[in-house]
C-alpha cells in the first residue's frame, strides 16, 4: 500500500521529467566550471529539481478535470490521490524551495522569485489559457535551467546559450504537441490552446512548419558560432533526423498514441543534446 501510494506521487511530480531537469542541471554546471564545489552542485540541483516537482504538481492541481479526459489514468484523475494531499505536496515543495534559497545570490534570488516562481504558480490558471504564450512559458521553465545555473555560478548569462536555445525549441515543440493531444479535453473545457483556436489539424500544420524552421535554426547555428564540426554531424544525426521522422509521423493522421511517442522522442534528443554539448566541451 504504502509502495502504491509513494510510486503515485512520483508520477504526480512527473519524477522522471526531474531526473532530466536535474541532469541538464549538473551538465550546465561541468560545462561552466568542471572544479565547482560539491554543495553549490547540490544547492543547483536540489532548487531546479524542487521547482520542476512543484510546478509539474500545480499544472496538474489545475487541470485535474480536464486531464480526467485527456489523461483519466493518472492518479489524480482516478482520485487514488486526493486533493488536500497535493495541496500539502504544494506547501511543502514551495518551502523547500524557499529554503534552499536562502543560499543564491542576489541576481540569482531576483531571477528566482520574478520570473520563475510567478511564472510556475500562474502558468496554468492564467497563462496556459493564452494561445502560444502559454507553451512559451513553459519552453522557458524548462530552459531557464542554464539560464539559472550559469547566474548561480558566474552571476551573469553567456556560456550556455546554445544549450538553453535547443532545450527551448524541444520544449516549445513538445508542448504545442501536448496540446494538441490534449485537444479533446480542453475543448470540452473550453481552455483556449492553439489546437482549439485554429483547429486540430491546422495545428498540426503549425507544428510541421515550426519544426521545420528550427532544424534549419540549428544548422544555421554551426556556421554562425564556428562551432566543431562535430556539432554539425551530432546534431543533423541525433536531433535533425528525428525531427524529419516526427513530420513524418505528424504528415500521417497521428493518433494519441502516436503523440505519446513523439512526445518521449522529443525528451531523448533534449537529453542527447545535452550529452553532445557536454562532449564537445563547448557552447
Amino acid at each position: 500500500m504504502i509502495f502504491n501510494k509513494i510510486f503515485n506521487f512520483l508520477i504526480l511530480v512527473r519524477i522522471i521529467n526531474v531526473i532530466i531537469g536535474a541532469i541538464a542541471a549538473y551538465i550546465a554546471a561541468v560545462i561552466i566550471n568542471d572544479d565547482i564545489l560539491l554543495k553549490d552542485i547540490y544547492n543547483i540541483i536540489g532548487i531546479v529539481a524542487l521547482s520542476m516537482a512543484l510546478g509539474n504538481v500545480i499544472n496538474d492541481y489545475e487541470d485535474i478535470e480536464t486531464d480526467k479526459i485527456s489523461h483519466p489514468n493518472r492518479p489524480y484523475a482516478r482520485d487514488t490521490i486526493k486533493v488536500p494531499q497535493i495541496k500539502f505536496l504544494i506547501l511543502i515543495l514551495s518551502i523547500s524551495v524557499i529554503i534552499l534559497s536562502f543560499t543564491l545570490t542576489v541576481k540569482t534570488t531576483l531571477f528566482l522569485y520574478v520570473c520563475i516562481l510567478p511564472a510556475l504558480f500562474f502558468y496554468t490558471r492564467y497563462l496556459k489559457t493564452i494561445p502560444v504564450l502559454g507553451n512559451i512559458i513553459i519552453a522557458f521553465l524548462l530552459s531557464s535551467i542554464f539560464i539559472f545555473t550559469e547566474l548561480y555560478i558566474t552571476n551573469d548569462f553567456r556560456i550556455l546559450l546554445i544549450p538553453s536555445t535547443l532545450i527551448f525549441g524541444l520544449s516549445l515543440l513538445r508542448e504545442l504537441l501536448k496540446d494538441i493531444q490534449d485537444y479533446s479535453g480542453d475543448h470540452i473545457s473550453k481552455i483556449k490552446t492553439l489546437p482549439v483556436v485554429i483547429g486540430k489539424q491546422n495545428a498540426i500544420y503549425y507544428a510541421i512548419v515550426y519544426i521545420m524552421i528550427f532544424g534549419v535554426l540549428l544548422a544555421v547555428s554551426y556556421f554562425y558560432y564556428y562551432i566543431n564540426i562535430n556539432y554539425l554531424y551530432s546534431i543533423i544525426i541525433l536531433i535533425e533526423i528525428p525531427l524529419f521522422i516526427i513530420v513524418l509521423l505528424l504528415l500521417n493522421n497521428p493518433s494519441n498514441s502516436t503523440f505519446k511517442y513523439i512526445s518521449y522522442l522529443t525528451k531523448c534528443m533534449s537529453v542527447v543534446g545535452l550529452i553532445i554539448i557536454l562532449y564537445l566541451g563547448k557552447c
